[in-house]
This record gives C-alpha cells, structure tokens and sequence, in this order.
C-alpha cells in the first residue's frame, strides 16, 4: 500500500523556517486535462465572475479583469501577442496593487485625466445594502479613494444600490462624462444619475435626472411593462426589483444607448432598443436564437480576441447560480457576431474556466501517493449541484505524471472512488493509516457535522468504501468539519484535529491501540482558539517543523491564513493573522505538501469558488540576497525619483527573461518579461513610497540581484 504524506500525517520540514524571512509566491507547476496543457490552472476557479478590459502594464493591448463577488477577488490576465493572435496570461503579481473590492467591479475614466478608475461598493446597513464606492487611479497602479457625490439627495451623499445588482457605468447623454444606470432597492424603473461634473471631471458630481428612464417597469416575473412612467398607473403584479444586470450598448448604432437587462431569476439576457428616450419591448431571440444561460446571466462587453470587434461574455451572477442550469456545472458564455448574417452565435461556454481546475464550488485539496509510483498527486474534495438534494461532494484526481523535483499533474477524474453516490455534503478529507493495517483510511468531515472513514480495496487501492466498524461512528461535531490526522500528543498514535463551523478547533484524542483507534473528545476549542462573525469556518493544518517546533496554519472563513505556535500555558499564539499576505476569498481550505522534494512545503488552499492554488516558499535571501552583480546588468538612475523612468540593462539572451522586484520582506510587487535578443528595456517605476527595493533577474544561465532606492 501506498504510504500517506503530506496531508495525512504532519510533515517534517526539513530547514529551519523560523529563523529565516520568507516569502510564499505563486506555483507555475503545470496541470493537463484531455492532454491539453491548461493556460492558467491555478486561479482558484471561477463562481460569479465579472469581466472588464483594463490596462495593466500600458501597452497597446488591453488587458483583462476578471472580479468574482464569491471572495470579492481579483484576477489580473494579460493580454500577449503570440504570432497573429493575442492570449491572455494569469498574473497574480498585479493583485496586491488593486484595493479592496465589494461585490461589483467597473471600470472606466471618471476623472478624464486618461486613466481607468475602479467603481466598487462598500457595505452599509445590511448584507444586501450597499453604496457606490469609486478607485481613482494614479501612476503606476495606484489607486485613491474618493468621494462620489449625489448632488440631489440631501444630507445623504451615497448612491446605494442592491448588492445582487449590476448598474451600467455608461456616457448616456453624450456629454464624455460617465452616467449611471440602475434600478433602485425595491425600485421598478431604471433611474438615470447623470454626470454633472462638467469641465471638472474630478468633482465627480452625479444627479438623478430621470427616475422612470426608458419609460419601462420591472415586473417580479422578468417582464417589462411599457410607457410605465405615469405616477398613477397600476402596475401589474407584485413589484419590486431584487437583483438586476444592465448594460448601456448603442447596439443599433444610432447614437442613442439601448439596453441589455437580465433579472435575478431570469436565464436570457433581454435586448430593448432605445427610440426618442423610450425603450421598445424586449428581444431574448437576439443572442444564439434564445438559447437559456445560467440563471441571471451578466452580460459583459469584450473584444475577447482584439480584432476591433466587440464580443459579448455571460456569466451569472448569482451566487451558487449554478444551481438552476440544467448541465449542473458552472459556465461562461462567449459569443460572437456573425459580419455576413449579423445574428449572435455561441463560440463556446467554458471560456476561461476550461483553462482552470474548477470542477465546483467549496473545494479543498488534500495530497496522497494514489497510484503507489513515489510521486505525490492532488485529490481535490468539491461540490456540485443536485437537482434534489441542492449539492453533494466529489473528488477530482490529478495525477503526478512528472518526477519528484519537477511534478506536473494530468486530470484523471471528476469522481475518484466515486465517492459521489454517498451524497456527502462539503467534504474535507486527510488521509492515514488509522489502523495499521497496512490499507489507506481516507478520514472525511461533512456539512452536518459527521466523520466518515473509508477504507480502500485489497483488489483495488484506488477504490474506497465505508470502513466496517468505524471508530469514528457516533462522534457528532458542529458543522462543516475540516479534519487533519495528526500526532498531536506525539504517543505514536493519529489524532483527528478538526476545524468546525464555530469557529474553533475540535480535539479528538486517539486512546487506543495502534491496530484498534479509539477517539474520544477532548476540547472544542483546542488551545483557546475560537473565531467570531456570522461566517466562522476554519481548517487547520498542524505541521512539524522540527522535534521541537511546530506550527499551526489555519484556513480561515475570510479567505486569509493564519499561522500560530502553542505556547507554554497550552494556548494557540498567534505568530501572524495574515500569513503571507495571501488571500483566496473566502473559505479557505489549507494543505501542506512538499511538491517538489526540496525541503520546503508548499501550500495547497481549496475556497469557495471551487478552484485550486498552490504557493511555494522561498526564502527572501534566494529572492535578493543572492545572486551575481555584474557591469552587463543594471538599472539606472539609482536612486530613483518616484515616477522617473527606469533603465534596464542586461546580457542578450536567446529567450525570454524575467525581471521580478521584491520589498524588504521579500513579497513580489511586481514582474516583467524582457523579450529575447534585447539588452534594453525602460519602465516608469510602479511604486510609489519611497524605499529600498530588490530586484531578481533570472536569464536562461544566470541569476543576477540588487536593489533600487526610491526617493
């Protein structure tokens, strides 16, 4: 049999951590599906996405956007020329420099000074309540909030809006100034806030000027009634708007912006063309004939493959809106407009996602040696929906087909040992040898609170079934338990710590023999911890550093990592509540794996988006205090002022190479690749605190390191 590592047992690093800066940055090991190598597979998936084309680096190709409301995350996607065609690349380096963002991502020049400003929310009085919040960007990715004024509202200067809602951020009077067009909280007509700003775009002053625009009302049933503007006139049915998305489009090129619109439990996006200030009634023929998308589809504006023509994406954008598609798997839409006919045609439905692990929501990854070859694999548990039961768990299998310093992992399976038909709800799984007996025991927590242990075949080590006579029958736990079979009390025996909707941690202590475990509970809030908040879910990951030192990490329900040392008096303490500065969204689900047998752990985090990310440690004196200084290499001036130009000068190389800069704790601000056969490249300096900041740049023979001071 197999021997479990990783993620089963505590894992012995084999340097001493502690006493050494590090940094964990972004894995680029490669994943394959169907023998196609995946572009970006490590993204953490994709739930309720938003797209937006936005500038990155400054050149002539714009780049992508991509937000999702589940985390509230960002993806950076640059846009690269590759032969004729233009593909886009995942760089999660540009995520640190974007400020935080709520439920919605737009995007435009709102300060007519050339630069694309973030239009975001902030949450007010509830879950669901929300106001308008606006990023003006400055040199170099920097961004400063400022106020948007509601010029007509009284003392109340906030645009609120529902949080399910995706307003239009449009120049509707033709004016160059950005408007704003949404239906309000509770509302049935679109209201129209237009840019009174003027020749001072920075004022940033709006005014509802039209609270019936288009003359249309929303009904609860996704239609619209017409030449509904009249305070008198009955409406029909039940109104009242709880989620909408609309888009601004001159889809007639007429000069006059019509509409696309979809409602909360709508599956077409509706078309209505605007004629002398008035909607016309609603089209959903006009994209691929009606075909359904997912409940609520968004609509977004793109020219996907820039060949001046705008494309349309659809994603929804309801949370766990895959719920209500009849495939049961999430999807985005990617259309194109046929020159000849003019009618829309479906391209296909996996844009992006096909690019990425993202078999579902609410994933978390464990590791294990599966096919006994000496190599570890990836086992990802993850949830789908169920047409009666609303959502059951599976794991996905991705095989190591590398070696062990260099692993790259094929897709096997969607469903390893079919797991799926116990029908087990946010399955988290670690993996041992509770027994002895030789035979891997796969150890699962669920939704309901439960622990099951599934044993493998004798025939089959890959298939699994309930264990007979379980040790863990009985034990009930508060919900959603994240286990890990540890040593704790270091007697030779596993332990089950588990994680728990409470926001703390379960103990229970192994009092048996080693070929007859008995666990019995000992604490629910193991060393002390114990999260508050409405959402609390936590997984931890106990790992041995050394015979004496070890640690905690702990995936929290923020999306964050946590790191901890238990104390002399029995007590978590924290070492750092924002491990690494790394953030997955929400739900973080936490694993510790030596991937590449160098001595140091990577880590393996699953979210509530469905996907998988994985970050390598590396040691900040690798990253910038290593390396060979040279008259080849340079950048100059040095020191810097903020906003100057920057010189990069280094050896010609037959291919790419790449320039990467670091702070003084060793984190990646920022990466650039430097095309083959140049030995010259300028840059405006992206940062703007002043400071000491350390380059890397790596060529195809060499290393080279120093630093740059920003004054």
């Amino acid at each position: 049999m197999s021997k479990p590592t990783a993620c089963a047992v505590a894992l012995l690093i084999f340097v001493q951590l502690s006493a050494q800066e590090t940094a964990y940055l972004p894995a680029n090991f490669p994943f394959y599906e169907n023998g196609q190598d995946l572009a970006f597979p490590l993204t953490g998936g994709l739930e309720t996405p938003q797209f937006t084309a936005f500038s990155l680096n400054g050149d002539e190709w714009p780049d992508l956007l991509v937000f999702d409301r589940v985390g509230n995350v960002v993806l950076p996607f640059l846009a690269v020329t590759q032969g004729s065609s233009v593909q886009y690349v995942y760089q999660p380096e540009f995520i640190p420099f974007f400020p935080p963002l709520y439920q919605l991502l737009l995007t435009g020049d709102l300060n007519c000074d050339g630069l694309e400003d973030l239009v975001t929310t902030r949450q007010q009085g509830g879950a669901a309540d929300v106001a308008l919040e606006v990023y003006l960007q400055k040199a170099g990715l920097q961004f400063e909030s400022a106020p948007l004024h509601l010029m007509n509202n009284g003392s109340d200067s906030l645009l609120r809006i529902h949080a399910f809602d995706l307003p239009t951020l449009k120049d509707i009077n033709g004016d160059a100034l950005l408007d704003l067009i949404y239906i309000p909280q509770s509302g049935v007509h679109f209201q129209y806030y237009e840019n009174v700003s003027g020749n001072d775009c920075s004022l940033l002053q709006f005014q509802l000027a039209d609270d019936c625009w288009g003359d249309v009302a929303y009904q609860i049933d996704g239609t619209f009634e017409y030449d509904a503007c009249d305070p008198g006139r009955p409406q029909k049915g039940p109104a009242g708007c709880a989620g909408s998305a609309t888009l601004a489009w001159d889809y007639n090129a007429d000069g006059e912006q019509d509409l696309l619109f979809s409602g909360l439990y709508d599956k077409r996006i509706s078309l209505m063309i605007a004629a002398a200030g008035e909607l016309q009634p609603q089209n959903t023929d006009w994209l691929a004939g009606g075909m359904e998308l997912s409940e609520f589809p968004a609509p977004f504006l793109l020219d996907v493959d820039q060949d001046g023509e705008t494309d349309l994406v659809a994603a929804t954008n309801r949370v766990n809106g895959v719920g209500a598609n009849p495939e049961l798997v999430q999807q985005v839409f990617f259309f194109q407009k046929s020159e000849e006919t003019g009618s829309w045609s479906l391209v296909q439905n996996d844009w992006m996602i096909r690019e990425m692990l993202d078999p579902g929501f609410r994933s978390s990854p464990a590791v294990w040696d599966v096919d006994n070859d000496g190599l570890l694999d990836i086992l990802l548990a993850y949830n789908r929906p169920h047409p009666i039961f609303g959502y059951s768990s599976a794991l996905a299998y991705y095989r190591n087909i590398g070696t062990a310093e260099a692993p790259a992992f094929e897709w096997v399976s969607d469903d390893f040992s079919q797991l799926s038909v116990y029908l087990l709800k946010a399955m988290h799984l670690s993996i041992g040898d509770i027994n002895s007996d030789g035979r891997t025991e796969l150890v699962v927590g669920t939704a309901d609170g439960q622990l099951k242990a599934f044993s493998n075949s004798e025939l089959n080590p890959q298939f699994f079934t309930p264990m007979p006579f379980s040790p863990l029958e009985g034990i009930q736990l508060d919900g959603f338990v994240k286990p890990q079979l540890t040593d704790w009390n270091r007697d030779g025996l596993l332990d089950i710590l588990c994680g728990t909707e409470n926001g703390s941690i379960t103990y229970l202590e192994n009092q048996g023999t080693t070929n007859q475990p008995v666990f019995q509970w000992i604490s629910d809030t193991l060393g002390g911890l114990a999260f508050a908040g409405l959402i609390r879910e936590i997984s931890p990951f106990w790992l041995l550093e050394n015979e004496t030192n070890a640690y905690l990490w702990l995936g929290q329900a923020d999306g964050r990592l946590g790191q901890y040392t238990f104390n002399e008096d029995d007590l978590f303490e924290p070492i750092v509540t924002y491990a690494a500065n790394l953030d997955v969204g929400e739900r973080a689900s936490i694993c510790l794996s030596d991937l590449d047998a160098d001595g140091l752990p990577e880590l393996l985090l699953g979210n509530m988006r469905g996907g998988l990310q994985i970050f390598q440690l590396q040691l900040v004196n690798e990253l910038t205090k290593t390396g060979v200084q040279s008259s080849e290499i340079g950048v100059f001036p040095n020191p810097l002022n903020k906003g100057e130009e920057l010189h990069i000068r280094w050896p010609m190389q037959k291919t790419l190479s790449l320039l990467r800069f670091f702070d003084l704790n060793g984190r990646l601000l920022y990466q650039m690749e430097l095309p083959a056969l140049a030995t010259e490249a300028s840059m405006i300096f992206p940062f703007a605190e002043s400071g000491l900041y350390f380059y890397q740049l790596t060529t195809q023979e060499q290393l080279y390191t120093g630093g740059v001071m920003v004054k």
